[in-house]
């Protein structure tokens, strides 16, 4: 990683004490106001990840793209492995390998003034610009699939008319199949025939639905679909060609007409047919493309104050002296953050003080919050000095990072939002409560864990006297 910091001051001083003396970050004098300029650069490409360094952009890096990427492919690979009888199948979009870069430019515009002898009032406002650059390329030589023809929106008009006929066929034949059965063409009830035709038809209902579901269902279908000249795409088109010889044999069912068969890719993807996939805006992600992002907009603006306790420093004879300052600051949530559909790009704000407002509530709701009632259905928590709002002296310093783990039950992997970090920092509050008491044989303590609740725990189970 490089990094290089710069920073230039002035001052003017507006007619009080000479700012000579003053420890230039601590405090302003009395009517001296002072402005910063003050810059910051980070360049990186790498990250480490349980101690293991690797690329910046490994997360955009599989040895096979698949379901592991996009979470929205399991139901085709769970639907075709049993059309070909494979429960370890998977769609296989060929090997792909990301680089990338980051660089981070801040540049801040500092403003501070003494109010009196002791107060300094200061903000600092920061620019930033963010840029990632990525490379990622696709090796399709090991692919096994490829854009789906009869998606709904993402494939092509042949393909689409192509997938309607043939499901149009195969209900045909189906439907003749059913009404054979029930007017007695292959014989009474349990002989051979009628046996034979009633299985053929629930076996065809079975391949009827699940080639459905991933070729052009509205809701299921599959972007990705095995290559016709793959293991898989050959068995998909032999299960097909296998029933309509059983349908249509003269000596036995005798259901003619279904000739037709599902459209499969014909060809595997490129670099440009991912990004392509990525950002269509009638498909799936709706994102932008992997490419380099760029943002540059306001950071996270910070304003405080600082008040100087003690002030015994000889500026003439340089001879040092102390300086004891309190001081205070909020950090305003103006920068911008990550756009969820832009996988690429960086935000010019520290969402973390949000995260920890959040964390901070949940830990409030686990761990005391509670509304009570008196006898008469009085409230007995109706204010702060009764109602528990952890101020700095209970809460926890957090130390927080992020990570990604893609949802298995959405199409892109995305989640709920709303106040994430209180939504999971409740349970993940209680759960440890749980745990430290289950060594005691407890398998569940009600919220809220105050101190009452959690001492009643212990001397329920022993642990106190």
């Amino acid at each position: 990683m490089k990094h290089l910091v710069w920073l230039v001051v002035g001052g003017i001083a507006l007619g009080a004490q000479p700012s000579q003396a003053q420890l230039e970050p601590i405090g302003v004098p009395r009517g001296v106001a002072r402005f910063t300029l003050s810059g910051d650069w980070t360049s990186y490409n790498s990250r480490f990840l349980n101690g293991n360094e690797q690329d910046y952009l490994a997360d955009f890096s599989r040895p096979a793209l698949g379901s592991s990427f996009w979470p929205d492919l399991i139901t085709a690979d769970t639907a075709i492995g049993a059309i070909i009888g494979n429960s370890a199948y998977q769609i296989n979009l060929g090997k792909q390998v990301a680089n990338g870069g980051v660089t981070v430019t801040t540049a801040g515009l500092g403003f501070a003034v003494g109010l009196t002898r002791g107060l300094t009032l200061f903000t600092n406002i920061p620019i930033v610009t963010t840029r990632v650059q990525s490379r990622i390329q696709l090796d399709s030589t090991t692919a096994n699939a490829g854009f789906n023809p009869a998606h709904p929106t993402l494939g092509t008009g042949p393909g689409q008319s192509a997938a309607q006929q043939f499901f149009t066929d195969f209900d045909q034949a189906l439907n003749t199949l059913r009404t054979n059965i029930s007017n007695g063409a292959y014989g009474p009830a349990g002989s051979p025939l009628r046996n034979h035709a009633s299985a053929v038809e629930q076996q065809a209902a079975v391949l009827r639905a699940r080639l459905g579901a991933v070729s052009n269902d509205p809701v299921t279908a599959s972007p990705f679909l095995p290559v016709d000249t793959s293991t898989a795409g050959v068995a998909v088109l032999e299960s097909i060609s296998d029933l309509q010889d059983t349908l249509s044999n003269p000596a036995g069912l005798n259901v003619a007409g279904f000739t037709s068969t599902v459209p499969l890719p014909t060809g595997r993807l490129s670099a440009n047919d991912i990004n392509a996939f990525v950002s269509n805006p009638f498909g799936p992600v709706q994102g932008f493309p992997l490419r380099e992002a760029l943002l540059s907009q306001i950071g996270d603006v910070e304003i405080g104050a600082a008040y100087t306790l003690i002030d015994d420093w000889d500026g003439k004879k340089g001879l040092g002296g102390v300086r004891v300052v309190a001081e205070g600051s909020l950090v305003l949530p103006t920068g911008k953050a990550e756009d969820p559909l832009n996988f690429l790009d960086l935000g010019t704000g520290n969402k973390r003080y949000e995260v920890h407002g959040g964390l901070t509530e949940a830990f409030a709701i686990a761990m005391g919050q509670e509304i009570r009632y008196d006898a008469d259905g009085n409230v007995v928590t109706g204010s702060f000095m009764d109602f528990f709002m952890p101020t700095a002296v209970e809460t926890p310093h957090w130390e927080t990072d992020f990570t990604v783990t893609p949802s298995p039950h959405h199409p892109i992997g995305a989640k709920g939002v709303g106040e994430s970090p209180n939504v999971g920092g409740v349970p993940a509050f209680s759960n440890a409560v749980n745990d430290a008491f289950s060594f005691l044989g407890s398998t569940h303590i009600q919220m809220p864990h105050d101190y009452w609740r959690n001492w009643k725990a212990a001397k329920d189970l022993g642990a106190v006297a």
